[in-house]
Parts: structure tokens; sequence; C-alpha cells
């Protein structure tokens, strides 16, 4: 298994920030009149490891079928371009690269696509269909919007977008953000609650469907830790297992793998080499 990260010095902070510095994923992201910034989750890292999955999972087919193994090179890089593939589409209909568009749609060709204010945070809504918007609208409790020319189609949304976002986030201000959530539900519309990680550690679908589980940690205290995101019709998921400390297995590995005896490995702990 080869992972390619252009000279990037090997630690996984180092390798994400700077993947996503070298994909252009970082000059697309922020506002127009903000520098460049670096995504909050470490997404090259994550969509590295899970396309390499695949890769696996299919070599493995294919060596069941044919007999033939297979060399895998999975590139980091490689990973995160397809993930760019609207802001790609923006460039070469433009023929340069457009302004970073912060929350709003990338190509800035749809409309209503951002997130707006509530009474108690923020909400994220989307509508990328005609019927989305006449869904909010109906949710908004403003039939009188769908009248207005400059909002007549998703074009002319699009470019009065400032004034759009201004109706709506007039009535996400009035609501918590959960009660815009369940509205918002009601009608079909595509929103979801901006919320905080403390929100989101204790989020009840997370914990309901097995995905969050709440472990006592020997520093930390309570944590909630997360299950794998894998599911198999009639297979358990299986028991969280503790992270062990470094070196916590040298027994284990040295002694029961390497085949080295208590004294050698003491040994070696008491001369600083283990």
């Amino acid at each position: 298994v080869a992972g390619l990260f252009g000279g990037l010095p090997n630690t996984s902070f180092s390798q994400n920030v700077g993947l996503i510095a070298m994909t252009g994923v970082m000059s697309i992201t922020g506002d127009a009149d903000s520098p460049p910034t670096k995504a909050g989750p470490a997404l090259a890292d994550f969509m590295g490891g899970a396309h390499l999955f695949g890769a696996i999972v299919a070599a493995l087919y294919r060596r069941s079928v044919s007999g033939e193994g297979a060399m895998i090179d999975v590139s980091m890089q490689d990973c995160l371009f397809p993930a760019l593939s609207t802001a790609l589409g923006a460039y070469f209909m433009a023929g340069h690269q457009p302004p970073r568009t912060g929350n709003r749609h990338a190509a800035l060709s749809a409309a209503p696509y951002n997130v707006y204010r509530a009474a108690d945070g923020h909400v994220a809504i989307i509508c990328i269909r005609e019927g989305h918007w006449r869904n909010l609208v109906a949710a908004m409790g403003r039939p009188e919007l769908l009248d207005r020319p400059e909002f007549a189609d998703m074009a002319a949304r699009a470019r009065h977008m400032d004034a759009l976002d201004a109706e709506v986030e007039r009535w996400t201000a009035s609501l918590p953000k959960h009660e815009v959530f369940r509205i918002a539900q009601a009608h079909d519309v595509i929103c979801a609650p901006v919320q905080s990680l403390d929100e989101v550690v204790n989020d009840p679908q997370l914990h309901a469907r097995g995905t969050l589980e709440w472990v006592e940690h020997p520093d930390l205290g309570r944590v909630a830790l997360c299950h794998s995101p894998l599911r198999f019709a009639g297979a358990e998921l299986p028991p969280l297992s503790e992270v062990p400390y470094l070196g916590a297995d040298n027994r284990a590995i040295y002694c029961g793998v390497f085949g080295l005896s208590e004294s050698e490995l003491e040994a070696l702990e008491a001369d600083g080499a283990v």
C-alpha cells in the first residue's frame, strides 16, 4: 500500500492541511473576502482511508475470483479531487476560478442555499429544485413570495440571492433552530440545525442508532466514542475496545510474535530501546 503525500512531513495534521491546500479544497473554502480556509475535519485522512478500504476489498474480491493478488496505490490527493466536482464545473463554465462562496452554492447558481441565523443559533437550508422552494414558502407561511418576479425560477433567485436570503432569515431568526428544523421536515424542505460538538455527542439519534456510545476514560472521564459506520444485516456491532497507551502491547508483540523472552524484553526496556 502506497500513500502519496507530496513530500509532506509524516504527521497526520501536516498531511491533511497540506493536501487540503494542494488539491484546491482550501482555495474554495471560506468567504469571498477571507483568505483560503482549511476544512474543519480531517477530510484527506478519512477520505483516503475510505478509498483505501474500498481498494482492499476490491483486491480481495479479485483474488477470490481470479487467484491473482494486487498492488494497491491510493493517493490521498487523488481521493480529494472528485469532491471538487461542483467547483470545477463552475470553473470551466466561467473560464476562471470563481470567488469563494462561503456557505452559498459553489457556483452561486442555486438559492436559497445558505446558513441562516435562528433565534438560538443557525440552520442550513438548501433548495435545489422548484419543489423545494415551493415547500419552503409554505413552511414560512409566505405564499406571496411565489408571485415575486425576482423569485420566479432558480436562475432569478440566484441573481437576487441577497434579497432572498433576507426573506428566509426573517423567518428563521424568529424561531429556535430545532423548531425551524421540525417545520422544514414537515414540509419536505432540506434543512438541518447547525449543531455544536456538545449537541453532536449528545444527539439522541446517534446514540439510538448505536453510532455513539458513552464510555469511561481513565483520564478524561465520560466520553462518547463512535462505532464503525459499516452495518451488516444480522451482525452485531463489535464492542468498543479501549485505545491502548503507547507500549501497552509490547509484551504481546515482542514476546508473543517475535519470541523474545521476558528477560530480553526487560533488558530492552532498561536500555531505553523500547
